[in-house]
This record gives structure tokens, C-alpha cells and sequence, in this order.
């Protein structure tokens, strides 16, 4: 895809971001997901989050618990569910424990691309989102799109919550649809990654979305692979 359609795509989501009427179909779409991945040290470049590949093409989980006290980076990715969307696009919000510190965050892991917000302090549904553009990408895997660098407190946890900005949580397919996660459906929330201190019950953002209208609360919790 071309930087012009890139911008394009950008000027889509700081349309979506500034409440300006936008031409783009919307809807909710089950095969999308935003795992996190976190690993020890601040910095970490975006290869070393690469490789998670939840259900579709092997099971290679996101790591969702980090120790206390301690300088981690946080790999922000899409999944598309067995390659059958493209996305060129994501808004999410962050919101993480009063304890942790937000050291800074960098968006830069895809071919370009661009960025409209970025989570800042002191996080939530507004100050915490990201609204980011870049090439568009398919597979069946995850991707990692930014990072966030934190130094951990003594507890809670790293959560992705619906974001003010038009739409909420979604992902920009590459034809410009917007995908939303609306938390209309209780799969909603196992398709959103969150990193948590040691003995918090994390989710990892990896999920079997199955029949999704037919699912039962027992069988979304069965799908989730570590039983949390």
C-alpha cells in the first residue's frame, strides 16, 4: 500500500478521533483481537515481540504476568482470527494501576506508519488511547503495532478499557470498515490483552471465538487458554 493510502487511513481515524463525520461502514466483527506481550527491560525493539501466533498458525501465547516492581516492555498487537480480515488500523485505550509509571511509548513496528494519539498519563479512556494508521496487513497471526514502557508497581494490572474517541475500540479494515469491540458481548473482554503483577489473573488476548452468538458463559471461559 502506498504512504498516500496510509495517510488516507490516518485521516479517517483523526477524523474518528475529532468527531468529524466520517463515510466508513462500522460494525462489530468477532475475528479481531489486540493481545499484549510483555517482556523484562524498557526499549525492547518491536522483533523481539514478534512470534505470537495464538490459535491459528501455532501457540505461541503472549507472557501477561511481569514481576513487580520492575521496568518491562509492553508489545501491543492485532490479531486477525486465521487471516480473514485485513487491517490497516487500530483505537484502543489503556488504563494500568496507580501504582505503575507510564516511562513512554513508541509506535513504530509497522511500514507507514502513522499515529493521531498516543496513551499518556494518567491513562483511561481518554489520555490513555492510541489511534495509529499503517500499511495494511494480513494473517493469521498476531502483530505487533507499538510499545509501552512501563516500570511495574507492587500490584494491579495493565488493562485495555473502551476508548471517548468516536467508535471506541476497533480495528480500520482495508477497506476502511470500522470493526468494533463494543463490550456488547462477553467474548469482548477475552479479546482484549492486559498484563498484570504476579499473582493477578491476567488475559492475554488469545481466544477461540467459535460460534460466537451461540456461546455460552462456560464455553468463553473454556476457550481461554489457561483457564483465568
Amino acid at each position: 500500500m502506498s504512504r498516500w493510502n496510509t495517510g488516507s487511513a490516518l485521516l479517517l481515524l483523526v477524523g474518528l478521533a475529532l468527531d468529524r463525520p466520517i463515510a466508513a461502514a462500522q460494525g462489530t466483527n468477532y475475528w479481531i483481537a489486540f493481545p499484549l506481550h510483555a517482556v523484562i527491560g524498557t526499549g525492547q525493539p518491536c522483533e523481539l515481540g514478534e512470534g505470537i501466533t495464538c490459535y491459528c498458525s501455532g501457540y505461541h501465547f503472549p507472557n501477561s504476568v511481569v514481576p513487580a516492581n520492575t521496568e518491562i516492555t509492553v508489545f501491543v498487537s492485532m490479531w486477525n482470527f486465521c487471516g480473514d480480515i485485513g487491517l490497516m488500523g487500530i483505537q484502543t485505550a489503556f488504563e494500568w494501576d496507580k501504582s505503575w509509571t507510564l516511562l513512554g511509548s513508541a509506535w513504530d513496528c509497522r511500514s507507514n506508519q502513522l499515529v493521531a494519539t498516543i496513551p499518556e498519563d494518567p491513562g483511561g479512556s481518554t489520555a490513555g488511547t492510541i489511534t495509529t494508521a499503517f500499511d495494511c496487513v494480513q494473517g493469521g497471526y498476531a502483530v505487533n503495532i507499538g510499545r509501552l514502557f512501563f516500570r511495574t508497581g507492587s500490584s494491579g494490572c495493565l488493562s485495555q478499557v473502551q476508548s471517548t474517541y468516536p467508535f471506541g475500540i476497533h480495528g480500520l479494515d482495508c477497506n476502511q470498515g470500522i470493526n468494533q469491540i463494543g463490550f456488547t458481548h462477553p467474548i469482548d473482554y477475552y479479546r482484549l490483552g492486559s498484563i498484570c503483577v504476579e499473582s493477578q489473573p491476567p488475559r492475554d488476548g488469545c481466544f477461540d471465538p467459535g460460534p460466537v452468538e451461540a456461546a455460552t458463559w462456560g464455553r468463553i471461559k473454556a476457550a481461554y487458554h489457561d483457564g483465568n
